[in-house]
């Protein structure tokens, strides 16, 4: 049976009119509703979660971030503490626990795994090259809440979103069993690049696994951060690098 045609988006005409203001508003407009339901509706997170895919951000966990927007700020270190937090979550859970009771040794038997991939001196156009070195410092830290073992710091070629992407991809080629249930985890802003990314890069995941999104509180110039991200996206998917739709938020 043939699938029935469908009818093209409001975004869709926009971008076939080649009206790129009309457009890249459409598309800010659909970002910021897509931003507000997820600060409005947070992931409540599940035992089901096995990793934790933490997007690298400006800054390192110990160093904030530089230039534009981001001056000043630890973006880095938000989405750091939001997947160690998430963590503990998911652990109380499959162990019927109380999160104050989780302890550092139910999350190394018990808990889920968390996949890093940042730049270091290696990465090409890297702006923190000590992201990496940093983050593997904090952890080896004896009063870090997460064990060692837990967590998976990998090295991106390239410091962009689709860097990470390729990065993680191959990871799990590498790895085949590696992950059923990802949760992914970057800034609040980046979760309209995250999932379009997502969406343009799906068929290159194992079929069998499920990603959901849990973004990071956006505390440091959250509309400045906000408004460049709207803007960029919708270059973007102009140009053809990213997917037009969310992954997460246009399922069919």
């Amino acid at each position: 049976m043939e699938k029935e045609n469908k009818k093209p988006s409001a975004i869709e005409n926009l971008a076939e009119d080649n009206d790129p203001r009309a457009y890249g508003r459409q598309m800010g407009r659909k970002a910021l509703e897509e931003l507000r339901e997820e600060v409005e509706h947070p992931l409540v997170p599940t035992a089901d979660i096995d990793m934790i895919w933490i997007f690298s951000a400006p800054g390192t966990i110990k160093q904030p971030g530089r230039g534009g927007v981001y001056e000043g700020g630890f973006s880095n270190s938000m989405c750091i503490d939001h997947a160690v937090d998430m963590a503990r979550q998911i652990t109380a859970l499959r162990l019927n626990k109380d999160i104050d009771d989780v302890t550092k040794e139910d999350i190394g038997e018990h808990g889920p795994k968390l996949y890093y991939n940042g730049e270091d001196e290696t990465t090409a156009s890297t702006n923190y090259p000590s992201q990496n070195k940093d983050l593997a410092e904090l952890i080896s830290e004896p009063d870090f809440p997460i064990p060692e073992s837990n967590f998976i710091i990998d090295h991106i070629d390239l410091a962009n979103t689709p860097g990470q992407f390729e990065g993680f991809i191959k990871y799990l080629k590498e790895n085949p069993n590696a992950t059923k249930k990802v949760a992914t985890v970057e800034i609040g802003a980046h979760s309209v690049r995250v999932s379009r990314y997502l969406e343009h890069y799906k068929d290159q995941f194992p079929a069998d696994i499920d990603f959901v999104n849990s973004p990071a509180r956006q505390t440091h110039n959250p509309v400045g951060t906000t408004l460049r991200e709207i803007r960029k996206v919708a270059q973007y998917v102009q140009k053809g690098d990213m997917s037009e739709k969310s992954y997460f938020h246009d399922k069919e």
